[in-house]
């Protein structure tokens, strides 16, 4: 009997460590189910962060684009604004404009209440003379060259 009594407290032995087996592979299966939904998790955010990575680049290279686009019209503004001096340049007024108008820029002559002035009729002395460098008035501005994109978008590499 001492037999049979060792052999069912070591049948109940072994269920017992049976059931703590079972027991911490269920606990080890949670344990990796977790893991692989927080790797998932991550591979998910990586791809948002990739993806705003790829935008913000995107966005970079529009504004370096627009950029240089706004840099060569503000040059042809430039330009545009010296050929205009340049063509003002070319008229000059007669001593007796000249006279007037600094007049009344010193404020010696200021006008009486109440009285309007006439405007000051400036004469031309000298006119340039024809066929020379000078663009004509009333010509179309030249056109600013657009072309910006793809020299700020050859400058730009890839991570």
């Amino acid at each position: 009997m001492d037999k049979v009594e060792d052999g069912a407290r070591l049948v109940n032995e072994a269920g017992q460590t049976m059931e703590d087996v079972v027991s911490n592979f269920q606990r080890l299966s949670a344990l990796v189910t977790e893991i692989a939904e927080a790797s998932a998790e991550q591979s998910s955010g990586i791809e948002q962060v990739t993806q705003a990575v790829g935008q913000m680049d995107e966005v970079t290279q529009q504004n370096a684009a627009l950029v240089e686009e706004a840099a060569a019209a503000a040059e042809s503004l430039e330009e545009q604004s010296q050929a205009l001096v340049r063509s003002v340049a070319m008229f000059q007024l007669s001593a007796a404009a000249r006279g007037s108008e600094s007049g009344s820029r010193d404020g010696a002559s200021a006008p009486r209440p109440g009285v309007m002035r006439s405007p000051v009729r400036a004469t031309v002395s000298v006119l340039p003379a024809r066929g020379g460098n000078h663009p004509k008035v009333g010509a179309p501005m030249p056109k600013v060259k657009h072309g910006g994109a793809n020299l700020a978008a050859a400058e730009w590499e890839e991570f």
